[in-house]
């Protein structure tokens, strides 16, 4: 089975309006559009009507010029290609199993440099880090040779 396919329909961005508030006021309006490939749906919310145009010409361009979509998750390639780039501290996240947190003031700044200094063994040194010759905490149970000491 292909996980790629040309079958795709695009519909119109779709006006999705809120509950109306307690006061009287209308609800909030969202934007949602929503296209098919190979048969399933896949809907994404905007909160403006440009957004949501913008998205659906991305679509509609990429299916003009003749380029696949993924069934998985409804997006043409090219997007998925750039949706799947992650910046350093994401992919260290990923690699380690703990988040970087959403907040800098939750976590104090030496623990910051520690967790840093901890994952530069396991995705390379960070560009801000190189040249520097600590190591992580814990090195020397893994049997790491540490380079001789300078006097």
């Amino acid at each position: 089975m292909t996980n790629t396919t040309f079958d795709v329909r695009i519909w119109d961005v779709r006006v999705k309006t809120g509950r109306p508030r307690k006061d009287g006021k209308p609800g909030k309006k969202s934007f949602v559009v929503r296209w098919v490939v190979a048969g399933q749906e896949f809907p994404k919310t905007y909160a403006t009507s440009k957004q949501a145009e913008s998205f659906r010409s991305k679509l509609v361009v990429a299916q003009s010029s003749g380029e696949a979509f993924r069934v998985i998750d409804g997006l043409p390639v090219s997007m998925a290609r750039a949706e799947n780039d992650k910046p350093w501290f994401t992919f260290r996240a990923g690699v380690c199993g703990h988040e970087v947190a959403p907040r800098r003031r939750e976590v104090p700044v030496r623990q910051r440099r520690r967790t840093g200094d901890g994952d530069a063994g396991i995705a390379g040194q960070p560009p801000w880090q190189a040249g520097r010759r600590r190591t992580a905490p814990g090195h020397d149970r893994l049997g790491v040779q540490h380079p001789p000491a300078r006097d």
